[in-house]
């Protein structure tokens, strides 16, 4: 077996390791789990590299000889002094025979997606925020920053009293040594480096997923005619992450459900915090319906697309329906709607009060997006025993965590104040923020709450962002995020496919439920939920352009 195609099925098993992996432990939230994700991700990416360089090296590319260029060239001179009409003629054959038109190509064939800059520009301000600056520049772009830094570091040198220390120095060594320690006074936006950078390589997984699932090619040739083998192939890698996908969620649905209906109250061996709801091996309930919904709204997407036949066929009697429909019980479109009603009842029952409702937004959108090609009749047969069996297994927990919902919005420790305080911490570093991963760090100052806790995030990405990286980082993602939104639902309108309209409305549903769930909770700051979710944005992105 040739290196490509071994290549290929690390980098497949190796995502659906990534899939399987990060949700089961504990959600990735702890650091030997996320740094287990990131190694993988990095091992995958240089799998992926090397795949690219073997498969160009094989290749044969012939490059005219230096002789052949000279004789040319002598030709070409000749041709120009024999009559002008042969000029463009002359021009034409020095394009095409130029040997640096074969050397001037991309091989890689790297695929462009418009959320490339918005992520390099991210990046970048990253990074930006990890740079040395000089104590001047400092107090210019982030004043607080720089009045954080001098009353914590009492000894900490400004660039003013450092050059007055030069300018009086006149020996030699003294001005080496005071610029040494002027350079040595250069701190960062970042109040805390180390955080920052323990963020920024969860970002650069994420990013390297994203463009890994984007750039795969199934196949063992780099640059391949889209044709009807290569979308089948293409086709089936997608169907093979999604079907991980919801065995993995199958198995946290049941898992939890079973801790939740027996009373043992344990993930693994570890006793839940959650004793009243069912989180499956997540810690947090609104964690494990993050999960649970990404995972729902891809089933949701592939059943249209199963059920896509079956809504095309115009049966009038009510018998020859029936009879279909218990044909469709022991097909895969069956079991996935078997599955989609485990995996439903196991969100609802987690009593994520957001969570309910995004779920309940996010399955009514994609509803009406699907309802041209699957009809209103069918999809309420889907969502309906979502219902009946929730009833069934019992909804009291559920309504109690629901009707303390004024109490808690009023309680002291909850997130009104916590939105409050870090209001007031976003107005101290409005352009560049704390630096990424910093809000646990920076919060402590503007805590008003009197209760000794220790809040690490925000509960709710879009401040976090905003406390994090400024307005600036801010901008960068919300912009980067509709625009690309805007390309995707603009193309999901012309395309006539349905695997193609199926799996990326599951996708966008997906992605909005994200969006909405974030109003409240910190889902994005969780590695399990934010790979998943760019993992569904890179199939969308691959279902949508190569399918």
């Amino acid at each position: 077996m040739s290196f490509p195609k071994i290549a290929n099925k690390i980098i497949e098993w190796g995502i659906i390791f990534l899939i399987v992996f990060t949700p089961i432990a504990f959600g990735t939230v702890h650091p030997w789990a996320y740094t287990v994700m990131e190694l993988t991700i990095c091992f995958l990416v240089i799998i992926w590299i090397v795949r690219l360089g073997m498969i160009n090296i094989n290749k044969t590319t012939t490059f005219p000889s230096l002789q052949s260029s000279i004789n040319n060239q002598k030709s070409t001179i000749k041709n120009q002094k024999s009559s002008v009409p042969n000029q463009q003629s002359t021009i034409n054959n020095q394009k095409s025979q130029s040997p640096y038109s074969t050397i001037l190509v991309n091989r890689f064939g790297f695929i462009k997606t418009p959320l490339t800059i918005p992520i390099i520009i991210f990046v970048g301000l990253t990074l930006f925020q990890l740079a040395p600056l000089p104590p001047g520049v400092l107090k210019i772009l982030s004043p607080n920053t720089y009045k954080l830094y001098q009353t914590t570091l009492p000894d900490w040198q400004t660039d003013e009293s450092s050059n007055q220390q030069i300018n009086e120095s006149q020996n030699s060594q003294s001005t080496i040594d005071n610029q040494q320690s002027s350079i040595q006074s250069w701190r960062s936006i970042s109040i805390y480096k180390h955080a920052t950078k323990t963020e920024l390589y969860k970002v650069l997984a994420y990013i390297g997923i994203f463009f890994l699932i984007v750039n795969y090619n199934p196949s063992t040739r780099n640059r391949q005619p889209i044709t009807r083998e290569h979308r089948s192939k293409i086709k089936a890698l997608i169907i093979r992450f999604i079907i991980a996908m919801v065995v993995v969620g199958c198995f946290e649905s049941i898992y939890g459900l079973l801790e939740h209906l027996s009373g043992h109250q344990h993930i693994f061996f570890r006793k839940k915090v959650d004793m009243e709801a069912v989180t499956g091996t997540y810690i947090n309930r609104n964690h494990f319906a993050g999960y649970m919904a990404i995972v729902i709204c891809m089933s949701f997407g592939y059943i249209t697309y199963l059920f896509s036949d079956f809504s095309k066929s115009r049966i009038s009697r009510w018998r020859q329906k029936v009879s279909q429909i218990i044909n469709l019980i022991g097909t895969r479109a069956g079991l996935l709607s078997f599955l989609i009603l485990i995996m439903s009842s196991a969100l609802i029952l987690s009593g994520s009060r957001m969570g309910i409702c995004s779920f309940i937004i996010v399955i009514i959108l994609i509803s009406i997006m699907i309802s041209k090609r699957l009809s209103t009749k069918r999809i309420l047969l889907i969502i309906l025993p979502i219902c009946l069996m929730t009833l069934w297994m019992g909804l009291n927990p559920v309504i109690k965590h629901f009707s303390q919902t004024s109490e808690d919005l009023k309680a002291e420790d909850r997130r009104i104040p916590i939105w409050k305080d870090t209001f007031n911490l976003i107005e101290d570093f409005p352009v560049l923020g704390t630096g990424l991963g910093t809000y646990e760090y920076a919060f402590p100052k503007y805590k008003t709450i009197k209760a000794q806790k220790l809040y690490d995030h925000a509960h709710n990405d879009y401040l976090e962002v905003m406390s994090d990286t400024g307005f600036t980082g801010f901008i960068i993602v919300i912009a980067g995020a509709a625009y690309y939104l805007f390309i995707v639902v603009r193309m999901w309108f012309r395309r006539k496919n349905s695997f193609v309209r199926g799996i990326t409305a599951g996708c966008l549903g997906g992605i909005a439920y994200i969006l909405l769930h974030s109003l409240t909770d910190f889902n994005l700051q969780i590695p399990a939920n934010a790979l998943h979710l760019t993992i569904i944005t890179g199939i969308m992105h691959k279902t949508i352009t190569q399918l």
